[in-house]
Parts: C-alpha cells; structure tokens; sequence
C-alpha cells in the first residue's frame, strides 16, 4: 500500500471527532473541519503529487517518520477534528502548567525592553538560560526541544558545530543552540525584523556565556543579495520580493557571505522563516553541495514545502538523509531533519 493510500485508510478510520469536546485553547491552533469539496480538492493534490509521495516516502531514514508522514496526509485530507496533529491532549496541558508554573518567573527590570513579556528561567530544565519568550515557543524550543531529533543523534546539533539560526525572533532558539554547541561553537542568528532586536539583544545580555557565542545579523536569509519587502510582525514577520513601502528589508544568502569569507563553514542550519525556506536553500546550494551541514528546515509554511524542499536538498546533496517530526502543541511546525 503506497503512502497516500495508507493516508486514506487512516482517515476512512479516524472517529468523526478526536477533540472530544476538548477546548483547545490558543496553544493548540483551529479546529477544522474539511468539507466534502475541501476534502475532495486536498486527495486531488496529492493524487497529483503521488509519485513524490512515494519517492519521499522511500528515502526517509525510519519508521517513525514515515508515519508522521501518513498522519501528515490524512490531516490534509480530513482536518483537524478527524486528524490531530501534535503531542496530544495530556502532553499539552502538562507541558503547559509546567512552563507557567514551573518556569515562568518576573521578567528582571533591568531589562525595559522585557517588561511585560513572558519570562523563563530554564533552571528546571538543567539548563543555565534565562529568556523572555512567548509561552508556546518556551515549550517548543525548550521542553519539546523541536530542532532536535530525539532518537537521531547524528541528526542534531553537536559541540563545537558553527550554527545558523535563520529567524531568530526574540533569540530562544538562538540561545539554545548555542547552549547545544557549547563550550566552543557558534551561533549566527538571522532576524529579518528590527523590531525583535530589541528584545533578542536582551535576552542575549541576560545569558552572557551562551550569548557571546550568538552574533546577530539584522538579514533575511534569500537566494541573493536584495532588498525584500516585509510583511506582518513578531514570530509571523515574511518576506517577499514583492514591492514594498519603505526601503525594504536587506536580505542575504549564506553562499554570498561564505563567498566574501564572512562566515565560514557551516555545520549546521536551522531555518523556521515564514515560507523563505526555499529561497534560502537555494542561497545555500554551493555550502550544501560541498558540505552537507546537518539541517533542520521547517517544512510546513507552504503547501508544497513538504516535496520540495527534499527535492531540493536531494539534488544538491544526494546523500542525505532525511527524516521527519512533528513535536508541537498544534498543527503546524513539521520539521524535515537532513544529514549523511
């Protein structure tokens, strides 16, 4: 049975209800339901899109995340009432009351830039790290530790590695990277939105020996160099070629700085920027090609992201590895892990 029709078995299965009258609350995003046109227009899709299913299906490294990979599909086709993606029900409302109660502290004030946002102090955890951060990326970055693979250790982050963070926002991923790389690695955090500096350079402040190894560059991550416009704000900031007002945002790509010795190699990228993740692989192609870095790629901003960017990295890397997970409160933040 190929993948897309394990997908329909799972959704000819699901109950008509898996929320159970359960109030999902912020941190667990929209409940929906698809209609029978919705539903009909998602199998099209994918029937269109069969044998890259299936070639994607072929290369992943384990059985977990060929799984995910189903559950990802019935949840296109059936929705979220019928299909819940993320750690569930119990796993989220512990981690939760964990975080608020367990971590959560007064910001400190001499910090202005952090009064008023939700503070951490990870001590808990093990970790020696104190961050304002929006509660649902608190329990992302730090409890669910979404950017590493729990049962792939070659996959993930290592001691020593140079880092790139591309969306930083308010610098927790940052920070916790650079606390995965320790004693002697480096961060290079990319934030395409000023308006986060503030705060990120603050958080780094608090954190003085994991964040002397962070260096902020105010850039978005593109295939070339350019000026993009900017759209929304906070953690949902984009950037497009399109015009905008203003000057635009100035945007970079890792080859172009690796190129002018700016940065050296890489050994690890992340990248969560709001549906850029393409453009920035493909300003990546010459680091990947002849280094392969380890990555960890938000796969889920774009409907075909899931495809493409394996695609992708397979052309420039055909050695890689791949492997998929989905540790989140909600429906979105799917990760693709790829590493040789």
């Amino acid at each position: 049975m190929d993948v897309l029709a394990q997908a329909l078995a799972l959704v000819n299965a699901a109950p008509a209800d898996v929320t159970d009258e359960w109030d999902l609350g912020w941190h667990l995003g929209p409940v929906v339901e698809r209609t029978p046109a919705e539903q009909a227009s998602a199998r099209a899709w994918l029937e269109a899109r069969r044998a890259d299913l299936d070639w994607l299906d072929g290369r992943l490294h384990d059985d977990a995340s060929r799984r995910t990979l189903v559950r990802l599909l019935a949840h296109r086709l059936a929705g979220s009432r019928r299909i819940l993606l993320g750690v569930g029900r119990d796993t989220s409302e512990q981690l939760t009351r964990f975080a608020a109660t367990a971590l959560a502290r007064d910001p400190p004030h001499a910090e202005p830039a952090l009064a008023q946002r939700p503070f951490y102090d990870l001590g808990a955890l093990g970790l020696d790290l104190r961050v304002a951060a929006l509660p649902m990326f608190a329990i992302h970055t730090f409890l669910l530790e979404q950017y590493r693979h729990t049962e792939i250790a070659e996959a993930n982050v290592r001691a020593g590695d140079v880092v790139v963070d591309g969306g930083a926002f308010w610098g927790d991923t940052a920070l916790w990277l650079a606390d995965q790389c320790a004693p002697d690695g480096h961060v290079i955090a990319f934030e395409a939105d000023a308006r986060n500096l503030p705060v990120l350079e603050a958080n780094l402040r608090l954190n003085p020996e994991a964040g002397e190894r962070v260096e902020v560059r105010l850039e978005a991550l593109w295939h070339a160099q350019t000026r993009l416009n900017l759209s929304g704000a906070g953690a949902a900031a984009s950037v497009d070629a399109g015009a905008g007002a203003g000057p635009g945002t100035p945007a970079v790509s890792l080859d172009a700085l690796r190129r002018a010795g700016t940065i050296g190699d890489v050994d690890f990228i992340k990248l969560d920027i709001e549906g850029a993740e393409v453009n920035a692989l493909r300003g990546a192609s010459e680091l990947i090609s002849e280094r392969a870095p380890r990555l960890a790629i938000a796969v889920y901003h774009r409907a075909d992201d899931l495809l493409t960017i394996p695609r992708l990295l397979d052309e420039l890397a055909p050695d890689y590895r791949f492997a998929i997970t989905h540790r989140s409160l909600h429906q979105f933040d799917t990760v693709l892990f790829a590493w040789r």
